[in-house]
């Protein structure tokens, strides 16, 4: 957890970066990272939406994103909700992402994360201001 709460592209800012949880009583059983204004001032970048294994299937996922957009509602210069989904990742969460309204922008990237080394697929949403 240290790793998550620590981590930011280079030379990113540290206070635009937040960390949300997401609680069931006192256990700890989702996480999600959002950068503000990354890449561009008119984003915000979900680098990481995660629930514990033991808990999937429980709609805590779409309740954490939910929490994730309420933030970013907030931010007025934010038009855009963007993640990266990486290729050995995909399976399991392109269809969750689609059914969030996010779409692929149809750019890929090479991802390198220790040993992983694969091709990374940025997706967006609109982020609906009231």
């Amino acid at each position: 957890v240290t790793e998550i709460l620590s981590a930011a592209p280079p030379g990113f800012m540290g206070e635009r970066k937040v960390d949300l949880g997401l609680l069931d009583g006192p256990v700890l059983v989702g996480i999600a990272d959002v950068l503000r204004g990354y890449p561009a001032e008119h984003c915000a970048h979900i680098g990481l939406l995660l629930v514990r294994g033991d808990r999937h299937g429980r709609g805590l996922g779409r309740q954490l994103h939910r929490h994730v957009l309420d933030l970013v509602q907030t931010w007025p210069e934010v038009s855009t909700l963007r993640l990266g989904v990486v290729e050995t990742n995909a399976t399991s969460a392109v269809g969750f992402w689609e059914a969030l309204g996010y779409t692929p922008t149809g750019e890929t990237a090479p991802y390198e994360n220790g040993s992983v080394r694969c091709q990374v697929t940025p997706y967006e949403r609109p982020v609906p201001h009231a």
